[in-house]
This record gives C-alpha cells, structure tokens and sequence, in this order.
C-alpha cells in the first residue's frame, strides 16, 4: 500500500480526527503525519493548502540524489560491459591449419559493421546451425563466442594411419617420399636406419622390412610406423578475379519414399541430386520410409580482391594438406607469399609453405 507524508495547517488539526493517520508531529504554523491514499483524497477535497509527497518515490530520489555519480558510473559501466559482450574483434580458427576462406567469409557476411565496430547481425546459434548445412562436407564444424572473438572449429574427415589400404602380410620398405628433415618417428616393426634431425631425399629407405637373426637368416616382413618430416615446398596457383560457383543458397525442401530394402517404391519425381536421406520408420527391416531433404543450388558471381585471392588460395594449401593428412601430428608450421602479380583477368602467387608431416611410402622393393 503506498503511503504519503502530508503537510497541512495547524488550523486544521481538529477537523483531522478520526482520520486514519499516524507519526503526527505539530509545528508553529503546520502539522505533519503520514497516511493512505484513501485517507489523502478525503484530506485535498475538504482541506486547502494541503502538501504532500510519495514517500516511496521520496526516498528514491533521496538515495538516487546521495548515489548520483555512482549510480552513472554503474550504468555507464553496464552499457560498456553489453556492448563489449555484442562486439565482434577477431575471427580465429581453432586449429590454423584448418583455415577456410569461403567458411570465413561467410562468417563475415552474417556480421555488420558499424564505424569501427562490427557486429553479429544473426542468432550465433543460427549461424552455427547455417554453417553445418553448408558446409556439410566437414566432419565436424561450429562456431563459438569467447569475449569479442568468434572461435570456428573444423574437423575434417581423414583416415589414421592403420594400414587401411595395405596388406600388412606384404614384405617391403618405407622409403621418403619427399625431402624432408626428421622431427619424430614411431615403428611398431621393421629396422630403423634413420635419426632425428636427419636430412633425408625423396627416395631414401626410412625403415626397412629385412631383420637380420643371429643365424644370419633375413626375415622379410612388412614393416609399419610412422615418420614427420619438416617438409619446405613452393606452391602455385592461378585464381580468377571473378569466381563463379554453384552452391546451396539455405532453402531445403523435403519428401517421404516408401522403399522395399534398398529399391524405391515408386519414383523420385525431383530433379535435384543434392540431397541427405534419413530413415524416418522402419518395419521389420524390409519396409522403410525414407525422408529425403532436397538443397537448393545456385549460381553465384563474385569479384575478388587481391586480398580476398590471397586468402583463397590458402585455403586451398590448406585443403590439399587436410586432404593429404593421415596423422594428428601433421600440421603447416606456415604460408609465406613469395611472389605475386596480375593481369586483367587473373592473380598470380607462388607460396612457400613449411610443414610437418607423414612421409614415409611403402614399397616392395
């Protein structure tokens, strides 16, 4: 209930009795008390001169009055927090050797920028959602917010080195495949003819199959390990200035298909081919339904900066090098540009790149 601390003359002091009123205090010339609302509309329509405030709202402004330039500091503090907390500064990749211009990129183009600062203009969970659509062909791929600094983390998709493709009954030879200097290696079988910190050229034997017993008899086995080698190559590339690509613009569509096994009953009536199928039912696990989501592809142009070619075709080192990678313990220790020009249709860079990575081969011989 709200109360109010009333002034009125000391004139009237008898005609206030029997009103609901308390802390009476009589003065020379005015008395005061405190009293209901109720109470106070009787007092303004039968009394003249009668003075009165919220006492709420009184010691509100009394506190906010003591608090003024604290108060702003506070407020000023809060808005400077929120602010920082929606600025964006940085985009980082995780790993760096899982930088992607076009994933880049397409961060940027969800982010306003407004003077110097630049902003998410998109839920981060929409994004992250949009990214995992569009860039399907990663294994694992997400987007985070660490301070004013979006953290984008990529898993491509790459085999261990467990002998997948080898048949490990298959005598032979781990020779370099490229010039290399040895950082670590790991033989689980086979003679070791190698140490680290070794320059080592294409075609050198790294680990041999032949074991020597004391009988002076050779066993003949398939040797298997690893071997990282600090590799420094030069990589070209020639990229357009005007990149043309088809791709999926975020609109899916889906339909339901009854299927026997693995046959379709009946005919998939859409032309798209880029689809992801799902079970959405399963009976005895002969009769499925199956949904089909259906992604929209289409044509786009963009006009490259030589800044935004450079970039690109780091990515592309970068992707040949994931594409490449069969261990956790390869990584590009860097890019360097070495050389650039350009003409009227095309930028032209040739790169340096040091990297750490597998180069053991297997031979028979």
């Amino acid at each position: 209930m709200k109360s109010y601390k009333v002034e009125i003359d000391k004139k009237d002091l008898n005609l206030i009795s029997g009103l609901d009123i308390k802390n009476l205090v009589v003065g020379d010339e005015k008395i005061t008390f405190v009293t209901d609302k109720k109470t106070l509309n009787i007092l303004k329509n039968n009394f003249d001169n009668v003075y009165f405030v919220n006492i709420l709202f009184s010691r509100m402004k009394e506190v906010v009055s003591k608090h003024f330039v604290t108060l702003i500091g506070a407020f000023a503090f809060s808005f400077v927090m929120i602010f920082i907390s929606k600025t964006i500064t940085e985009i980082t990749f995780v790993d760096s050797n899982t930088y992607d211009y076009e994933v880049e990129n397409y961060v940027i183009s969800k982010m306003k920028k407004v003077g110097p600062f630049s902003f998410l203009n998109d839920d981060l969970n929409d994004i992250d959602k949009d990214l995992k659509k569009k860039f399907y062909h990663y294994e694992w791929i997400g987007i985070s917010k660490k301070g004013t600094t979006l953290l984008i983390e990529i898993s491509p998709s790459f085999l261990n080195p467990d002998d997948d493709n080898r048949n490990d009954k298959i005598p032979g030879y781990l020779y370099a495949k490229k010039d290399a200097i040895i950082k670590k290696y790991h033989v689980e079988k086979g003679i070791v003819l190698i140490q680290e910190e070794q320059y080592v050229k294409k075609g050198d034997l790294l680990i041999s199959g032949d074991i020597l017993h004391y009988d002076q008899s050779i066993e003949r086995i398939h040797p298997k390990g690893y071997v990282i080698g600090e590799v420094l190559e030069y990589y070209e590339y020639t990229i357009p200035k005007i990149k043309n690509d088809n791709v999926r613009n975020g609109k899916v569509s889906y339909q339901d298909y009854f299927f026997y096994k693995d046959k379709m009953i009946g005919k998939d009536k859409n032309t798209d081919n880029d689809y992801e199928e799902t079970v959405v039912k399963n009976f005895f696990d002969l009769f499925y339904i199956k949904r089909r989501y259906y992604y929209e592809r289409e044509n786009t142009k963009t006009v490259l900066s030589y800044d935004e070619a450079n970039n690109y075709a780091k990515t592309l080192i970068y992707k040949k090098f994931l594409a490449n990678k069969t261990n956790k313990l390869e990584k590009i220790i860097y890019i360097k540009l070495a050389r650039s020009s350009e003409d009227e249709n095309n930028y032209y860079f040739r790169f340096v790149v040091k990297s750490e990575e597998s180069i053991e081969e297997f031979l028979t011989n």
